[in-house]
Parts: C-alpha cells; sequence; structure tokens
C-alpha cells in the first residue's frame, strides 16, 4: 500500500468517525441530562419595554396595595450575587445526580412570595437561619418585607413537587405538607412542625452575612435545601437599577 492511499483512507476513516460522533451527539434537545453543556442554545430575552410594564403594573397595584393597608413601605427588588445561586444550583444538580436521577426534564424550581417573620422572634431556635441579620440596621429592616424563597422541585406521576435533594426519600414523596401551627404565625414555628421537615439542608449559614445582605452557604440540619435571604432593596439603596 502506498502512502497515498494510506494517507487517504486514514482521512476517510476520520471524517467517516467525525460524522458518526457528530450524528450520535447527545444533545440537550434529545437527551436533558443534568449538566449539559448549553453553549449552542440561545439565552433567554425579554424586550425591555415589556420588563419595565410589568414592573410598573406590579407597583402600581400589588406593591401600592400592600405599602399602603399593610406597610409603610415593602421591599420591591431582591438581589442574588451571581455564586450563591450557582453554587445553589450545583448542589442541586450533583445531589440528583448522586441519587440516581439523570433526566433535567423531571426538574425544577418554585418561587414562593414570601414575608420575613417579627424581628423579635428571629433568635428562636426554629429562625436559626435569621440571626446573622442582627445587629446590622439595613437587614434589621427586613422584617414583615416581600421575599422570595426557592425550592427545588421534581416531577412525582406528573406532579411538580416540592423534594429535598438531599434526602432520597422525598424523591419519591415529596416534602411533607406544612401545617400552620395553630399559634399566631409571627412568634415561630411550633417545635412538632419544625421537627416533620428536619432533615440535613443546605441552608444559608447564620453567621455568614457580607455587606449586601446575602449570605454563603453551609450544609447544616435542620431544614430543606432552599434559597432565600438576598439583599432586599428597600431598606438597600435602589441605585444602579434600571428599573428603580
Amino acid at each position: 500500500m502506498t502512502l497515498i492511499t494510506i494517507l487517504i483512507t486514514a482521512i476517510i476513516s476520520a471524517a467517516a468517525m467525525y460524522f458518526y460522533l457528530r450524528r450520535n451527539q447527545v444533545s440537550p434537545t434529545k437527551n436533558s441530562q443534568i449538566c449539559n453543556d448549553y453553549s449552542n442554545y440561545k439565552p433567554s430575552t425579554l424586550q425591555t419595554g415589556l420588563v419595565g410594564d410589568m414592573i410598573s403594573i406590579y407597583r402600581k397595584k400589588q406593591h401600592k396595595t400592600i405599602t399602603t393597608n399593610l406597610l409603610p413601605e415593602d421591599a420591591h427588588t431582591i438581589w442574588f450575587d451571581l455564586e450563591t445561586i450557582k453554587k445553589f444550583i450545583f448542589h442541586f444538580e450533583k445531589n440528583v445526580q448522586k441519587n440516581g436521577i439523570s433526566n433535567a426534564e423531571k426538574l425544577g424550581l418554585r418561587i414562593y412570595y414570601a414575608s420575613y417573620p417579627k424581628k423579635e422572634t428571629w433568635k428562636n431556635e426554629q429562625y436559626q437561619e435569621l440571626t446573622g441579620f442582627l445587629g446590622n440596621p439595613l437587614t434589621e429592616k427586613y422584617e414583615e418585607k416581600h421575599t422570595l424563597v426557592m425550592l427545588p422541585t421534581i416531577n412525582i406521576n406528573g406532579k411538580n413537587t416540592d423534594f429535598n435533594p438531599l434526602n432520597i426519600d422525598t424523591y419519591t414523596t415529596g416534602l411533607p405538607i406544612y401545617k400552620r401551627p395553630n399559634s399566631d404565625i409571627d412568634t415561630f414555628v411550633d417545635q412538632s412542625v419544625a421537627a416533620k421537615v428536619s432533615v440535613m439542608a443546605l441552608t444559608a449559614d447564620s453567621n455568614k452575612t457580607n455587606s449586601t445582605g446575602s449570605q454563603t452557604q453551609t450544609v447544616t440540619t435542620g431544614g430543606t435545601m432552599a434559597q432565600n435571604h438576598g439583599a432586599l432593596y428597600p431598606p438597600f439603596s435602589v441605585d444602579g437599577a434600571a428599573f428603580p
């Protein structure tokens, strides 16, 4: 076999292998596995006018109703540093992988509208994640203000169900349905209720609050994997916001 024949054969083999791999390459559209490379996807966008109008509608209706009837001033923006979100998603994905879930289409995030309890309750054991806000003149103003809580979801029998990626028991049953205590909700959660949902969790470390109000994450016990504790505006300054 001549050198030219060998080279031609090698080139044809390499080309055949290349097109075979391209044809059989796993892509997010065919098999949405965890931790895919989405570099071929265009980033999600919204028209600035739509964003501005939606924010304005909220301010004129829901936010105005809250600040008029319930609070003298409520937060209308919450901010998280990018690393906090990346860490939360990373541990979400890695733990479901470790526990045998390989299809990202089964997973999601539910975002609850929420409100911080009164400051006087933050030292209670059930609210230990809030103790880091004490002593900061800005974060102490979080009491009773609007906030968001993100919880992972998994599809169970066709229903997007809240669950704890760090507790494999919840992969098939979801989190226990929370029952509000008979006592005043502004005091603290009844200990028996807290015990029912007490599992290994990824929560904010209450002893580490940075200057923006965001907290670093650590593994601890006493709750479910969730993300909260971003910076609220107000009380933080809205300087830099495109829609103040």
